[in-house]
């Protein structure tokens, strides 16, 4: 699976998943998720300014990753938000084509399912 990972990733859709139902992260959400062959990994998301600060539109981080079975192991070495910094993220990961990869995470807030299209 790490082969397929390579390269550069458009944001499709973010959707995140709790008890009250499925809604988009933000409005307007796009981003850029990266892989590279020497297992360094890169992931920018933006969404449309809220009645919150713009620090509250973004999503970074980066670092590096490893391929578990169907999971990815993003180990996070620089992010926007400081708490992230130093932890390991997993990712649930499958391919529907040789194009288009989803990404689920388990969490606090519920399940987020984001869908990346391969540039």
């Amino acid at each position: 699976m790490m082969e397929k990972l390579f390269g550069a990733w458009k944001l499709q859709e973010f959707i995140i998943d709790d008890s009250q139902g499925s809604k988009l992260w933000r409005p307007g959400a796009h981003g850029l998720l990266i892989y590279s062959e020497t297992g360094h990994m890169s992931v920018a998301i933006n969404s449309e300014l809220s009645d919150g600060s713009v620090i509250d539109s973004m999503l970074f981080y980066s670092g590096t990753y490893e391929v578990e079975g169907k999971s990815v192991r993003h180990r996070v070495s620089n992010a926007t938000d400081p708490q992230r910094i130093g932890q390991e993220l997993f990712r649930e990961a499958y391919f529907s084509d040789a194009r288009t990869l989803k990404l689920t995470a388990h969490g606090d807030f519920g399940t987020a399912i984001l869908t990346w299209l391969k540039l």
